[in-house]
């Protein structure tokens, strides 16, 4: 009883925790839809009866390997975090991580709707996978930016942080994601194109020289983006020691 009055008065009072809410509800349905809309039409289907094997079911498999589900499922995690009060609002560990949540989730806004959905458009959208793509690449991103952003005008962490050490926390995640990428094409894929998991990465089709360029394009966009975030900590930081 208490913890509902807590969470009321928590919706009410504090400004950044209704969209550290609806991010979390957003989300969630976006991370639970993803998977009705990747299984469900198969699994009822008899083709797929027919085909269940190992070799038919790996593109199912590379659902988890997606940047855009695994961001998602990071945010998804962080916001129970932030409902449940488990931290301290000005915990500068927690804050670090609520900034790898909003790093992520801004990569797969930008990278999705720049690279990824012009060259879909040629896919034939069903009005559940627009649902769930508007979720997962526009809404939940734009309701982390906007509570991050409420959390750093309001806090009083950052004359704890470092922008150095941000920086390489920033990078962590999608630096490792990239590495997943290499394992889960050339070892659990066997270097298929199918194995791909977007079409960017499809390595089938690309020489040494161009493979080498994805990799540092991608480490460029991922480091521009972390400067971009610590820009924002530094804009709204209310002292002057974030150096």
């Amino acid at each position: 009883m208490q913890l509902k009055i807590n969470f009321k008065n928590r919706l009410l009072n504090v400004s950044s925790f209704k969209y550290w809410f609806a991010f979390t509800i957003f989300s969630g349905l976006g991370l639970i839809t993803i998977h009705l809309y990747t299984f469900v039409p198969e699994l009822l289907s008899e083709e797929y009866l027919r085909k269940y094997s190992y070799e038919h079911n790996f593109q199912y498999f590379i659902l988890y390997f997606y940047f855009t589900f695994q961001s998602n499922l990071i945010g998804f995690i962080t916001g129970i975090l932030v409902l449940l009060n488990v931290f301290d609002k000005n915990n500068v560990h927690f804050q670090r991580i609520k900034g790898i949540s909003f790093v992520n989730l801004f990569l797969t806004m930008i990278l999705f709707w720049i690279s990824i959905f012009p060259t879909s458009l040629i896919y034939d959208y069903s009005i559940f996978g627009i649902f769930n793509t508007i979720i997962l690449h526009f809404i939940s991103p734009m309701l982390i930016i906007i509570a991050y952003i409420v959390d750093l005008r309001k806090s009083k962490f950052l004359n704890k942080l470092s922008y150095r050490e941000d920086l390489l926390i920033y990078l962590i995640f999608p630096i490792i994601w990239t590495n997943l990428t290499f394992f889960e094409y050339f070892v659990l894929g066997n270097s298929r194109p199918e194995a791909a998991i977007y079409s960017v990465l499809n390595f089938s089709y690309q020489t040494e020289r161009q493979t080498l360029l994805t990799i540092f394009v991608c480490l460029g966009i991922y480091f521009t983006t972390s400067l971009f975030i610590i820009m924002l900590n530094k804009k709204y930081c209310q002292t002057s020691n974030y150096s």
